[in-house]
């Protein structure tokens, strides 16, 4: 094809024909520019298939961080329910100077502790490697950004918070009032009747009900917000 064109104007400037020569050349050069463009186009067509095959597969990394995510939190409020239970129950006998049993023994190794809350981000990374700003969706990019810039960072707070309340105000405390402590499970004073009348322990036991309140907040807060960036993402992959 080529060098038929090479020939076709090798000829038209041997027999003179500038007119005819000039036409033909300008023809070329729109022919030539034409090619250009479809190439671009096609490139471009690649380009961006390319990009949403990315951010598909990327999303879809996000939507089983999620799913792991939400099962994570959603333990964790039953349980952070269960403390914060009795954690207001040892108040309440506190307060009334009741007698310790069984039971309330049980409730003293649930209170103020420390519980490690797992979850995952991966996902999300990857997008921002890909650029975040390329993800079209803006209500679905502004709801992930929410989730793990917001919601994941409060609950990571939270946790903090009640690491920092456990290391440095509880474990103190039950070293030195407390024969039997096992997590979870059983706390035994060495003393009962100096725990009921401990307005200490009754202050901090309430002050840290705020801090569960947070928790619990944080928590749900960020159950809620994953449970519906399940539902965004897989209706923007599958429309």
């Amino acid at each position: 094809m080529i060098r038929l064109i090479h020939r076709i104007r090798r000829k038209l400037m041997g027999t003179g024909k500038v007119r005819k020569y000039l036409a033909y050349a300008a023809g070329e050069i729109v022919l030539v520019v034409i090619g250009i463009l479809i190439a671009l186009q096609i490139n471009n067509w690649n380009e961006a298939r390319k990009l949403s095959s990315a951010l598909d597969s990327s999303l879809w990394e996000v939507r089983e961080d999620l799913i792991q995510d939400t099962m994570e939190l959603n333990r964790m409020i039953a349980i952070r329910k269960l403390d914060f239970e009795s954690q207001k129950n040892v108040i309440s006998v506190l307060e009334g100077n009741q007698p310790l049993t069984n039971t309330l023994y049980a409730d003293l190794a649930r209170v103020m502790l420390r519980r490690n809350v797992t979850l995952i981000r991966n996902g999300f990374d990857l997008i921002k490697e890909i650029g975040l700003s390329k993800l079209s969706n803006i209500s679905l990019r502004n709801a992930l950004v929410v989730y793990y810039n917001k919601n994941q960072v409060d609950v990571a707070n939270e946790v903090s918070d009640d690491n920092y309340e456990f290391e440095n105000v509880w474990l103190p405390y039950v070293r030195e009032h407390f024969r039997e402590w096992d997590f979870d499970e059983i706390a035994i004073p060495v003393e009962d009747s100096f725990i009921l009348k401990d307005t200490y322990l009754l202050t901090t036991l309430k002050t840290n009900m705020n801090n569960l309140n947070g928790m619990l907040n944080a928590l749900e807060t960020a159950y809620f917000s994953a449970s519906r960036l399940i539902q965004s993402i897989e209706a923007a992959i599958h429309p």
